[in-house]
């Protein structure tokens, strides 16, 4: 939108100038608005928006007046053209022209414009959340977590009785149960549990999100699995599965996608 504003207003300084030798110039710029004007009255005649409706007709309507009014007009005479010419393709008019081209480039380039509206053919959002409201976004990197205290982390800090149930030292499986790399994991190496606490924490959708039908179980394979889950509401970001050994409060391994060495 913004170099079509700076293409548009170059061209409205180009035939300020030298307008009486752009003839095909102005003609292809007058069919574009055309074009585009009957095109925007169309869309706000399937919105209903009436004033949308009139305001773009009447500038299709002018554009295509002014069109047939510059096809219609006469070529200057021979001899009185070449006088015209040089008189607006003097130095200063072309300076002139140039500042003032640079000037309507910087000017809409450098202009924050108004957000998209939602219209026809646009991505219509769902209703966007409250502050309060599913709006915090979180983002969990466990493999920088090793050596730091879990409690420093948002799974201590949201999710503190993890920390308890992990004892002197557990294991923490960050999972989905929407995922199938996370069923796989559990069903290899956890289905039939652990000598030491298993705590499987669930990293829950964000309620605004649209949760479509899984082909997998509700819940993954961990019969001594302790079961636990951070808050819903925030937005997690966070790849899942997530495998961690936790010692004395302490992250000491993380593994991605399975237990790794940290089993």
């Amino acid at each position: 939108m913004k170099f079509l504003i700076a293409i548009e207003l170059c061209l409205a300084m180009v035939m300020l100038f030298f307008g009486g030798r752009v003839f095909r110039v102005a003609q292809g710029t007058l069919c574009i608005i055309a074009f585009v004007a009957l095109a925007e009255a169309s869309a706000a005649f399937k919105r209903g928006e009436m004033t949308s409706i009139v305001v773009s007709t009447i500038v299709a309507l002018a554009s295509i007046v002014f069109l047939f009014m510059i096809s219609g007009v006469r070529q200057r005479d021979k001899q009185s053209e070449p006088s015209a010419a040089v008189a607006r393709t003097s130095g200063l008019s072309i300076f002139a022209c140039l500042i003032l081209c640079c000037v309507g480039i910087a000017i809409p380039l450098n202009t924050s414009l108004a957000p998209r509206t939602i219209s026809d053919g646009a991505v219509v959002a769902r209703e966007a959340p409250g502050q309060n409201d599913g709006s915090r976004i979180i983002e969990m990197n466990p493999m920088q977590w090793v050596g730091r205290s879990l409690l420093e982390t948002p799974i201590g800090q949201f999710t503190p009785d993890a920390l308890g149930q992990l004892g002197d030292k557990g294991i923490l499986i960050l999972y989905n149960p929407r995922c199938g790399t996370c069923h796989d994991m559990f069903d290899v190496h956890f289905s039939e549990g652990a000598d030491i606490p298993l705590v499987a924490l669930e990293v829950p959708p964000t309620e605004e999100a649209v949760v479509l039908e899984s082909e997998y179980d509700e819940e993954v394979d961990c019969s001594t699995c302790i079961f636990m889950s951070l808050p819903q509401g925030p937005l997690w970001l966070v790849a899942v599965p997530y495998v961690m050994t936790v010692e004395n409060g302490v992250v000491t391994c993380v593994a991605k996608d399975g237990p790794g060495d940290c089993l």
